[in-house]
């Protein structure tokens, strides 16, 4: 081979080269091509409600919620099936029953919180597991803590929880500590914080909501709270009241969401919101009534709800997936990344349905 021609092949093969993407560059499957497939995580005459899902890829996924007398409350998938996680003393577990969980957080998978109730269908006291990679132990919470409902882990010395009756715990690395929010709140009404989230940034929010009973026809009156926290406290940001009956609505009350790009969303029955540092802007609402939010980037964005209602956003129009529309299951949450999608869903009130798009 002469000279010249060892040159010409050498740069034929840089350009090819150069038009290859990186073996480390993810690559996006589109979203709206997925094959779906469903998995069903269910109890003999029993309900099983998953409320919770998180995990580090689509190959070590947990799913929290309700089990039936505290059976089947947690759920772990490996990359090909869903396996009930053996929690209770009575399942071969470490932990005492009776106890329900509602959410799930973790930093690695060797260091994962999730959180609930010890006493199911009663807000009794505060109840957090942790996994350390080996098995769940049940942790210490201080007494007259109650049912929670969300958990963020920061950082292994800075985890939180918040939950029913105002409850706010933090986790400092070796015990768990009550914390407060100063809110003023209508008298006869009772409080609860609802959802808690960190941006990569370090910015934390959290929501909160009081309800009252009001006569003489008894209907609901919700206000509803948006904290940040400044410097080291959690301060009261916002607030708006909400009439039963009524659709309006400052933000998301129910759940907040933190894309990995650092935008955050909140979500309830009304709408979907988008925090753009100083406001909430409303991104997305529909009749089914949405109750979850989770994505990949703002251009990979998937919002679920009621009456089997699955859309997804991609930086330029919302698509709905008509196919999986079901009048008897309720979408609760999801998980994503760059390759596939997972959607927990109630069917019936009784079943949990898992669906995986690919």
């Amino acid at each position: 081979m002469t000279r010249a021609m060892t040159i010409l092949l050498i740069a034929v093969l840089l350009v090819e080269l150069g038009c290859r993407k990186s073996p480390t560059e993810p690559e996006m499957n589109n979203p709206r091509s997925y094959k779906w497939s469903a998995d069903t995580l269910s109890i003999p005459n029993g309900q099983v409600l998953m409320g919770g899902i998180w995990g580090m890829s689509a190959s070590n996924l947990y799913a929290v919620g309700q089990g039936w007398g505290s059976a089947r409350t947690m759920w772990h998938f490996d990359g090909n099936r869903w396996t009930n996680v053996k929690l209770g003393l009575f399942e071969g577990g470490t932990i005492p029953a009776p106890f329900d969980l509602a959410a799930i957080h973790g930093l690695s998978a060797n260091d994962i919180f999730a959180v609930g109730n010890k006493s199911p269908f009663l807000p009794g006291r505060s109840f957090i597991i942790h996994y350390d990679g080996k098995q769940w132990s049940e942790q210490q919470v201080p007494p007259g803590s109650y049912f929670l409902q969300a958990v963020w882990a920061n950082a292994p010395n800075d985890v939180w929880a918040c939950g029913w009756n105002g409850t706010l715990l933090h986790y400092d690395g070796v015990q768990w500590k009550k914390d407060t929010v100063i809110v003023v709140t209508p008298a006869g009404s009772t409080f609860q914080l609802t959802s808690i989230a960190r941006t990569p940034s370090g910015e934390m929010f959290m929501l909160g909501a009081a309800y009252e009973v009001l006569p003489p026809e008894m209907f609901l009156r919700w206000t509803y709270y948006f904290f940040r926290r400044i410097g080291n406290e959690l301060k009261l940001h916002d607030t708006f009241v909400r009439n039963e009956g009524e659709r309006n609505g400052k933000w998301g009350a129910y759940r907040l969401a933190v894309l990995p790009t650092g935008t955050v969303y909140s979500v309830d029955s009304y709408g979907l919101f988008q925090w753009n540092g100083t406001q909430w802007i409303k991104r997305y609402s529909n009749i089914k009534n949405t109750a979850a939010v989770f994505g990949t980037a703002d251009n990979n964005l998937f919002v679920a709800g009621a009456f089997g209602l699955l859309v997804h956003y991609n930086g330029t129009d919302w698509f709905e997936y008509r196919d999986l529309v079901r009048q008897n299951t309720h979408y609760a949450v999801g998980w994503v990344d760059e390759k596939q999608a997972f959607v927990l869903g109630w069917v019936d009130g009784e079943k949990t349905v898992v669906l995986r798009g690919r």
